[in-house]
């Protein structure tokens, strides 16, 4: 019950919050959506409300930590497939959540004229590092393409650490980690396996 009254009185909150939105949007147009804060804004709407109409009916807890394999009651086959999205999708819920709600109380501290200034200064920062960033991402999609394609294997990071997603996304991740400095050395069991075969 505690739990429902309160999940009432978040969406009546955020309910007032979207109101204000929308006097803003009418009166902004398209302008509005030209901020940061103010797209932010939408995005926690739109996800509190997906978070809100499946967890309404739903208590069950969805954290990973909080789940326990061994006392939980075993699953079949066909639920498992189910649950295992479902943790994995809350677990994204709960990311979000989290993240818009500090911007939002980012945004309220930039009426204070010290942390204003900070935030102009990240501002700048951020805008500036996004051509560096969107190269970076192209090259690191091109190198998983790269290692995909010349049937390269990761040793330390390979399957054993990544054992529940595709090869192209192992390939990813390692070349993300060996852009930022985590170094991944690559193998190539495949071309020492086929030339020891002839």
């Amino acid at each position: 019950m505690q739990i429902r009254a309160a999940q009432v009185m978040s969406c009546l909150t955020l309910v007032i919050f979207f109101l204000h939105s929308l006097l803003q949007i009418s009166h902004y147009k398209a302008e509005y959506f030209c901020k940061f804060f103010n797209l932010n804004d939408l995005c926690l709407y739109l996800v509190f409300a997906v978070y809100y109409a499946t967890k309404f009916e739903d208590n069950r807890t969805y954290m990973p930590q909080l789940i326990d394999l061994e006392t939980s009651p075993k699953l079949d086959e066909n639920d498992q497939q189910r649950e295992v999205p479902m943790i994995a999708f809350y677990s994204f819920l709960h990311i979000m959540l989290v993240m818009t709600a500090f911007a939002k109380f980012v945004q309220y501290l930039k009426v204070y004229q010290s942390f204003y200034g900070l935030f102009q200064a990240l501002q700048h920062c951020l805008s500036e590092a996004v051509p560096f960033t969107v190269m970076m991402y192209l090259w690191v999609i091109i190198a998983s393409f790269l290692f995909r394609v010349l049937g390269v294997d990761q040793d330390e990071g390979g399957k054993d650490h990544y054992s529940i997603i595709g090869p192209f996304m192992i390939h990813a991740l390692n070349a993300y980690r060996s852009a930022i400095g985590d170094t991944q050395e690559p193998t190539y069991s495949f071309w020492a396996e086929l030339e020891g075969s002839h």
